[in-house]
């Protein structure tokens, strides 16, 4: 959970996560879907179904319990080399190097990197550094330290380095450079993306569907979703909605757009509620009507958590077939008067 997570963001989470599951055994047979739901809102499903995948492989080929080599532990899914050796350290004792994202900064001040961090011959160096210093004794409590160290005092931006119990080893320290390692490699901009999301509404229940297990937001349920450019007008966005779902509607409301950044690209979504007219939804995914009541039940993003949370009332949006809502008689047509800024 704390990978590319905070502490604090972590532990409640963390919490409702072990007394769901204490042990391996019991998360290994938990339903995806319930597992996914824990850990809804905490970002970066791919760790949880890995974390899923990886209880079953122990599960299977060790009767449920974690093995003790570096290697071995590599084979399960989601955990990579410092994961590996932080299991392997903290849980078993071993003498198993670590490498995680704050280490590699504490290292380079250490030994005053002034290159970017993500080059083979530095990850090479780093690696190289964190064996050599290993202990032969009281490996879990040293590489618990050095983590410790890395998220508390060497901050990325203005790090601690009077409190630091080994600025006399820091080089970057003793020339004064430790404030611009480590060095940034240059980030292109990300691609943005835009979709309109449908919030369609019929009988007192909303559509809700369920995304494919590998790939972004892998097994979260969310709302129907199409691509929009900056050009779209509301006639395309309700065709292309009968087109990639085969649902008609009549949209009733358009909603502030909201940005969300994902790890390579930006998605601004442009919430429409909709007020379902006819069709069938396509056998593309899994698709289902859910009472508002029963939402709750079902993990999803916590981008469309957000979408959800303007969800107006039955009372307000739905009447029932035989009247279509209009507001403004769906004018002007364009979503950009409505969403873009």
């Amino acid at each position: 959970m704390l990978q590319q997570t905070q502490v604090a963001t972590v532990l409640p989470y963390y919490q409702r996560f072990l007394k769901a599951f204490p042990t391996v055994k019991a998360l290994a047979h938990a339903p995806l879907q319930r597992v996914l739901k824990l850990w809804e809102g905490l970002g970066y499903y791919a760790r949880a179904r890995n974390l899923h995948r990886a209880a079953q492989q122990a599960a299977k080929e060790w009767k449920g319990k974690l093995p003790a080599d570096p290697d071995l532990l590599q084979t399960l899914p989601g955990v990579g080399r410092s994961t590996a050796g932080a299991i392997a350290s903290l849980a078993f004792g071993k003498r198993a190097p670590i490498l995680d994202g704050n280490l590699r900064r504490v290292f380079a001040r250490l030994l005053a990197i002034e290159t970017p961090l993500n080059s083979l011959s530095v990850l090479q160096q780093l690696w190289g550094f964190s064996e050599q210093i290993l202990p032969r004794d009281r490996v879990a409590d040293f590489n618990q330290a050095l983590m410790d160290l890395g998220g508390t005092i060497c901050a990325p931006r203005k790090p601690s380095c009077l409190l630091c119990p080994v600025h006399d080893l820091c080089q970057a320290y003793r020339i004064g450079i430790q404030g611009r390692i480590p060095v940034s490699p240059g980030r292109k901009a990300l691609p943005h993306r835009r979709v309109a999301v449908a919030m369609i509404l019929r009988d007192n229940q909303i559509l809700i569907t369920k995304r494919a297990e590998q790939g972004l937001l892998g097994g979260l349920w969310g709302l129907p979703e199409v691509p929009i450019s900056k050009q779209n007008n509301l006639q395309e966005t309700k065709q292309a909605l009968l087109d990639l779902w085969g649902i008609e509607v009549k949209i009733a409301q358009a909603i502030k757009p909201l940005d969300h950044t994902f790890t390579h690209f930006k998605m601004t979504y442009y919430p429409l509620v909709c007020h379902y007219i006819s069709g069938t939804p396509k056998a593309r995914t899994i698709c289902r009507w859910a009472a508002p009541q029963d939402l709750s039940n079902f993990p999803f993003s916590a981008a469309t958590l957000r979408i959800l949370a303007h969800l107006p009332t039955f009372a307000q949006v739905d009447r029932g077939p035989a009247e279509h809502i209009s507001i403004a008689a769906e004018e002007p047509h364009h979503l950009t008067p409505f969403l873009l800024k």
